[in-house]
């Protein structure tokens, strides 16, 4: 296939070899040709296949590089027919051949032309026979695995279903519902999804007739039209109607990205903005890692409808300039970010994944994910476990927790000024079977007959369904207090702090990050002792609640198929809630142990130098 190469019109309207325009030809590289005129920044004709093949031209990546924001350079990629050699020549006329037959790594391409210009480079090489070959001895990013076909799949499509199709297909089962069967969904990625999802259209496989059989295939008027795929009419149509039409025949566009990543510093890449547990995991990261004299630079996945967060507003880049980058996402978003961004921000970089899970396994449907990274960062003994499987490394190295509550009151929340006051918090989005409020409310009302007036509940909620069981047993109980909003950091964590007391009797963590602010602030701790909690709760440090283990439910949870949780023993937790309201001393006594832990562990100090230790074993840095 040939299609023209939308890019943003230069700065520069002169280049230093001037030429008429440029192409894509055989299959992707970048064809400019000489020219006494100059430059034409408007999209040129394309030229045909037969006359790009016998042309001997200069080929180079001046217009891309100008429209991408590059440096000066001029690197010419210069091939005879039939080909003999190739010349790459810099703008200050230095030059060096190079052999059609020799096996040349792209690493050892790298010594001839800036590093920066490689991931370009490399986006429109494989086009070209020639220099296909020199890549093939190259070292391949993981990242190019989510273009190989999965193997699980029945291939009986035009073009086979690749692993980041399949990954799609369970990110999206509102798409997989309207397109179920493989040959619908195969016409989905090619006419629709290809355009929100620019990664698809990065397959080497969307090619030439493959790809023009695939799309005639999956257009009933394009078959009515065109009876011959192969034919010279559909291909001219391909080449001048199609890309407007078929987003999977238009070009990859080029994103815009540093030239030169640095080392040195971390860019982090994350829902920054978002009052979310999983922003706070990214805040945290930054504040570590600043802690260590490591510098930050930050890329926002937004979060609609959400930026309530705005602490690390100074770090904020479009562009972040350091090639060391953690993904502080779900590998679930990290499989989206990829999707909707294509690959131009993964070249060059070395990526840790500090993905959260809360059940035991990774789910193996989204295995693909593991290609995004080159190794992962858990929160948590237990989510390190979960991503046993996982090819790439697994670390554990614990996150930071650090409390700043706003200066207010009870008052201020409208509290009760005499009560033990126990605190549950949860966001809706996280699902009730998980979190378990329900299991809070029962041991507290198992706890304390309606007669007891001294001791109440503050349910902290987000996204709670407007119709629930919840709603209904929180209505029934005067003393129980649902504050369902959300509210800026610091009056979450000073809500927390008006209170007595934390229970969390949720049936899985990844790590648990309001337990773990709760033990930062002196309260003391009633959580299930199973999974990301155990790490920090323990009998020293807090109250852990038995539990035994239960398969997780149908429909329960995202993924969770096949799955166990734990079950809390309400019944102890109702004693252990008793216990804490009746002798606060002893309790204190208890969580001064767990703010000790967790003033020592999990510090920004702490986290930072476990951080840059790994960083530097690994010479990101």
């Amino acid at each position: 296939m040939s299609s023209a190469l939308p890019l943003r019109k230069p700065e520069v309207q002169t280049s230093a070899l001037p030429c008429t325009g440029f192409a894509l030809a055989g299959g992707g590289i970048l064809h400019c040709f000489a020219s006494d005129r100059p430059m034409d920044t408007h999209q040129p004709p394309l030229l045909e296949d037969r006359l790009a093949r016998h042309w001997r031209m200069r080929n180079h990546l001046d217009v891309a590089a100008r429209a991408a924001g590059l440096p000066g350079w001029i690197v010419l990629l210069e091939t005879v027919e039939p080909a003999t050699h190739i010349r790459l020549t810099a703008r200050d006329g230095s030059a060096v051949d190079i052999a059609s037959s020799e096996a040349l790594a792209l690493s050892a391409l790298g010594r001839h032309i800036p590093v920066g210009w490689l991931p370009l480079i490399t986006r429109f090489l494989p086009g070209e026979p020639t220099l296909a070959r020199l890549l093939e001895n190259g070292p391949q990013p993981r990242r190019q695995r989510l273009h190989d076909p999965e193997p699980d799949q029945p291939q009986d499509t035009p073009l086979p279903l690749t692993r980041l199709m399949t990954a799609l297909r369970h990110l999206r089962p509102d798409v997989t519902a309207r397109h179920p069967t493989n040959g619908d969904f195969l016409a989905w990625c090619l006419l629709e999804g290809s355009r929100d999802y620019p990664a698809l259209r990065e397959n080497p496989a969307w090619q030439g007739a493959p790809l023009r059989r695939a799309v005639q295939a999956a257009r009933a008027d394009l078959q009515t039209a065109f009876a011959d795929p192969d034919g010279p009419a559909f291909t001219d149509w391909c080449r001048t109607h199609g890309a407007a039409e078929v987003p999977a025949l238009a070009a990859p566009a080029i994103r815009r990205t540093p030239i030169h990543l640095q080392k040195g510093g971390v860019t982090l890449v994350g829902h920054v903005q978002g009052a979310l547990g999983i922003g706070e995991d990214c805040r945290m990261a930054a504040r570590a890692l600043q802690a260590a004299g490591v510098p930050v630079a930050v890329l926002d996945v937004p979060v609609p409808g959400d930026t309530a967060d705005d602490s690390l507003r100074g770090l904020l880049s479009d562009a972040p300039p350091y090639a060391a980058t953690l993904l502080c996402l779900t590998g679930f978003a990290s499989l989206e970010l990829f999707a909707r961004e294509g690959g131009g921000f993964w070249d060059g970089r070395r990526i840790a994944g500090l993905w959260p899970w809360e059940l035991p396994r990774w789910p193996a449907r989204f295995a693909a994910s593991y290609d995004l990274v080159d190794e992962l960062w858990a929160a948590s003994t237990f989510t390190a476990a979960a991503y046993g499987d996982a090819p790439v490394p697994v670390r554990h190295l614990p996150p930071a927790v650090v409390v700043s509550p706003a200066s207010l009151s009870r008052a201020d929340f409208g509290l009760p000024a005499g009560s033990f006051l126990f605190h549950a918090g949860f966001d809706g989005n996280s699902t009730l079977a998980r979190k378990n409020p329900l299991g809070v409310i029962d041991a507290f009302q198992m706890a304390f007959s309606r007669a007891r007036r001294d001791v109440g509940l503050v349910v902290k909620a987000m996204n709670l369904p407007p119709e629930s069981e919840l709603q209904d047993a929180i209505a029934a109980d005067p003393r129980i207090k649902l504050i369902d909003r959300r509210l800026p950091r610091a009056e979450a964590e000073a809500l927390l702090a008006c209170c007595d007391a934390h229970i969390s009797l949720h049936r899985a963590e990844g790590f648990g990050r309001i337990p773990a602010e709760a033990l930062a602030l002196g309260l003391p701790v009633i959580a299930t002792g199973c999974s990301g909690t155990a790490d920090y709760l323990t009998a020293e440090t807090g109250f852990p609640v038995a539990y035994s283990l239960v398969p997780v439910p149908p429909g329960a949870y995202p993924h969770g198929e096949g799955q166990h949780w734990a079950e809390p023993d309400i019944a102890h937790a109702a004693r252990l809630t008793r216990q804490v309201a009746d002798d606060p001393a002893s309790a204190r006594t208890v969580a001064a142990r767990g703010q000790a832990l967790i003033r020592r562990d999990y510090s920004p100090e702490a986290a930072g130098r476990r951080y840059r230790a790994r960083l530097e074993e690994l010479g990101w840095l």
